[in-house]
């Protein structure tokens, strides 16, 4: 039997395929669930100018995607987070995290459907993400995923290693303290002996 569906179906075809399928599953399954209709002439001549104004809308909107494409692709994201030995986050990115740091960093507004993460990152490090705006236009950012602590404290070791003094080094120091005690003992015993 022949029938339009209208909507997806997995296995089967996308929304507007013309599939042949067995009499029962579209009586029993796809009719009652809205999934399909049967392919008559009417309903092939209502598919064929949907399909044409699907196609016009398609293009408007391949042409506003390419644009946003042009702007967005390839840049970096940067999401501070806690992590822990490893680069292991406490918690997780998430589609919605990313959603937010595009509208933050780059001024750009996408829905968290958008983006097309399969799992949340738990990782530190760079991730490439890719973004949905058009069914033919791909989109794909970097997410550097960073703890400012384990970094500061990277770069420090670093240091180390090199023989180079850190921040705390001169801290350590503190030799200009030293130097006001015995000023100030001094001048309590010479206020002392003026007595």
């Amino acid at each position: 039997m022949k029938v339009i569906l209208t909507k997806p179906v997995a296995k089967l075809g996308k929304d507007g395929s013309v599939v042949n399928v067995k009499a029962g599953y579209a009586r029993n399954y796809l009719f009652p669930q809205g999934m399909a209709v049967y392919a008559d002439k009417a309903q092939l001549n209502l598919l064929e100018n949907r399909n044409a104004k699907m196609a016009a809308q398609l293009a408007e909107t391949k042409v506003a995607a390419e644009a946003l494409a042009e702007k967005v692709n390839g840049k970096e994201l940067k999401i501070e987070t806690k992590a822990g030995d490893a680069g292991r986050l406490f918690g997780a990115i998430t589609s919605q995290n990313i959603v937010d740091e595009l509208k933050n960093q780059l001024g750009i507004d996408f829905e968290k459907k958008d983006v097309l993460l399969v799992a949340p990152i738990k990782r530190a490090g760079i991730h490439d993400v890719e973004l949905y705006a058009h069914r033919e236009v791909h989109i794909e950012v970097k997410v550097n995923v960073f703890d400012p602590e384990q970094i500061e404290a990277e770069r420090k070791a670093a240091a180390q290693a090199r023989g180079e003094e850190t921040e705390e080094a001169p801290v350590a120091e503190a030799a200009p303290v030293v130097e006001e005690a015995p000023a100030e003992e001094a001048a309590e015993s010479s206020e002392e002996s003026a007595e």
